[in-house]
């Protein structure tokens, strides 16, 4: 009897104990939810923002703005991948200012104004314009960038808006590839146009973009394979399925966006340049923001190139990608609030 007992109140226990873990998951995902974009965009940016923080904490000790202390903090601008050239830009504007009293709030303050105007010009949203014909974004990038999530993100966010989208599995090199797309596309309400594994990414294309005609889909998002710009012969293919597409339509693919992540740091300039070369890209998506301490390529980006940056991720939810906006983002950088900018 006495064991009945024992197991009984240790089965009590052990219910309670799921029941409250299951509440703390509940509450835990509806914070998250619920918490702004902007709360997610200061936490994303979290690992940047302190590399940049400890720069001017450490520069100001002399309690003055002076070419040492602008020095230590051009220095940890560089080390958040901001790019030489863009931190000495910014650091001639802060230098420039002229400070009637001097904190690291209001150092901060002023430098996020000084990096909100220098990119505010590359801060386009992604819009997709009403249509007799299916509009096109051919999406690129290398290996591992997230082209595949954000796509799924993009479909999910226009399908809530009532379009109707399909999208092509054009990374005919991973059967998991197209494995991932089936199930999102399933779960975001897209239909999905794919073929057999080592088919000719172009075909795909070309057959969903008459399904899109057929349909009368409002957008057609097309998957390519992960390829490093120094792939000739794979570059060469994005040109084809490039080709393909404005043969359907001479003003197609409407948006030519490359996907990078922003751990890649400066080399996402060399990425650029030959993605723009091949697709004449005229759009950037940044994903995983939140990864890395190199949130400042965003400036090295818009200093180098002036292609728009549509959108910026800083996590795997689909929350977390949202459309690029410089002052957010700058304030962001400097871990500054955010909420009521």
């Amino acid at each position: 009897e006495q064991a009945e007992k024992e197991a009984a109140e240790l089965a009590a226990k052990e219910q309670a104990e799921k029941e409250a873990a299951e509440l703390a998951a509940k509450e835990q995902a509806e914070d998250y939810v619920f918490k702004s974009w902007f709360a997610r965009l200061g936490s994303g940016l979290s690992k940047t923002s302190s590399i940049i923080g400890s720069g001017i904490t450490k520069a100001l000790t002399s309690k003055k703005l002076d070419d040492k202390a602008l020095e230590q903090i051009e220095e940890n601008l560089i080390l958040a991948d901001i790019g030489a050239a863009a931190a000495s830009d910014l650091i001639t504007s802060l230098k420039n200012h002229k400070f009637e009293k001097l904190d690291e709030k209001i150092v901060k303050e002023k430098l996020a104004e000084i990096i909100s105007e220098s990119i505010s010009s590359v801060s386009v949203p992604l819009t997709i314009e009403k249509s007799d014909t299916p509009r096109v974004i051919l999406f690129s990038g290398v290996n591992g960038a997230g082209k595949t999530t954000t796509i799924a993100k993009i479909a999910s966010q226009e399908i809530s808006k009532g379009k109707k989208v399909i999208i092509a599995a054009a990374d005919t090199f991973r059967a998991a590839a197209v494995q991932q797309l089936e199930i999102w596309s399933q779960r975001v309400g897209a239909e999905l146009v794919s073929g057999a594994e080592g088919s000719d990414p172009a075909g795909i294309a070309f057959k969903a973009y008459d399904r899109a005609l057929e349909t009368k889909s409002d957008l057609l998002l097309i998957d390519t394979a992960g390829r490093l710009q120094t792939q000739t012969n794979l570059m060469e293919q994005l040109k084809k399925i490039h080709r393909v597409i404005n043969k359907k339509d001479e003003t197609a693919p409407h948006h030519r966006i490359l996907i990078v992540d922003a751990t890649a740091g400066q080399n996402v300039l060399n990425q650029i340049i030959a993605f723009k070369e091949a697709i004449d890209i005229n759009g950037i998506i940044i994903t995983k923001l939140d990864t890395s301490s190199k949130g400042g390529i965003i400036i090295s980006i818009s200093n180098n190139h002036k292609i728009p940056i549509h959108a910026i991720g800083v996590g795997e939810k689909q929350e977390d990608l949202n459309i690029f906006e410089s002052e957010p983002y700058a304030r962001a950088l400097l871990g500054l609030e955010i909420d009521d900018y």
